[in-house]
């Protein structure tokens, strides 16, 4: 049997869609299909219950696969896990598109970590503080969803955001940047919408990296901003800067907002992450 699990308080979420997904999958790979909503599942005993040649189809955007995955990296999984992008930004779905027909478990577990204010969560796209988690904080607490919303509150970001000196410290190695506007620590080369933030950046690799865009102006950074959509950033090297490492710390006097695959958190001032 294939197991769809999906979340019902999505805003991309429609029963009628999700009926169509399933017949079409049960047809294509001749196989009963079962529904099951993440809302209040118990997913560490949903997997002692599965059988051995049961799978998993994940539907829907990054913030359904964030809320999976802090699940299944501390339980053992053995099951095939497929996923379909149902989402605003899908912006693992658009690093791994290649893959997508095949099962995805290799990058959903040993994931890296961020810890903060006594927590500790996996991240599978990226984390970072800044205008990133400011942005964030204003599409999660706005009325409307999708893609006019984000750049609606980018906008706004870009208008009230002030930047702030922050402490960087990549494997043991302590790097100082003025007037920082925001600095992403990668797990894989894309973020918010299709930014590629880390070009460069490899999913299964030992490393993760890192983006500080610094020292610009509010008019550059606008005027860069469409650069990232391209990964064409970082030919601006004064004021971009791209570090790769295995723990990346990243230090400010002043508390900021963070985002941690979309989801937001204020008044951070040091955060860890780790592969």
């Amino acid at each position: 049997m294939d197991i769809f699990l999906f979340n019902e308080l999505s805003g991309s979420f429609r029963v009628k869609k999700i009926n169509k997904m399933m017949k079409k999958w049960s047809k294509k790979h001749k196989t009963t299909t079962y529904g099951l909503s993440l809302i209040d599942l118990e997913i560490d005993k949903l997997f002692e219950r599965l059988k051995p040649d049961d799978r998993l189809v994940i539907v829907g955007g990054d913030g359904t696969l964030h809320y999976f995955v802090n699940y299944i990296n501390t339980i053992e999984v053995k099951n095939d896990i497929f996923y379909i992008p149902n989402g605003t930004g899908n912006d693992f779905y658009k690093s791994i598109k290649k893959e997508i027909k095949k099962p995805v478990n290799k990058y959903l577990l040993n994931l890296p970590t961020v810890e903060f204010d006594d927590r500790k969560i996996h991240f599978l796209n990226g984390c970072g503080t800044g205008l990133d988690g400011y942005v964030c904080s204003l599409v999660n607490n706005s009325e409307k969803k999708g893609k006019l919303s984000f750049f609606k509150c980018t906008y706004k970001g870009f208008r009230k955001y002030k930047r702030t000196d922050i402490t960087v410290i990549v494997d043991g190695k302590e790097y100082e940047f003025k007037r920082v506007f925001l600095a992403s620590i990668m797990n894989g080369n894309v973020e918010g919408g299709g930014m590629k933030m880390t070009p460069k950046a490899k999913r299964l690799d030992e490393f993760i990296d890192i983006c500080i865009i610094h020292k610009l102006s509010k008019f550059s950074l606008i005027l860069c901003f469409p650069l990232i959509y391209l990964g064409w950033h970082r030919i601006k090297r004064k004021a971009v800067t791209i570090l790769s490492g295995r723990e990346i710390t990243i230090k400010c006097s002043e508390g900021l907002y963070m985002q941690v695959d979309g989801e937001d958190f204020s008044d951070i001032k040091e955060i860890r992450a780790k592969r």
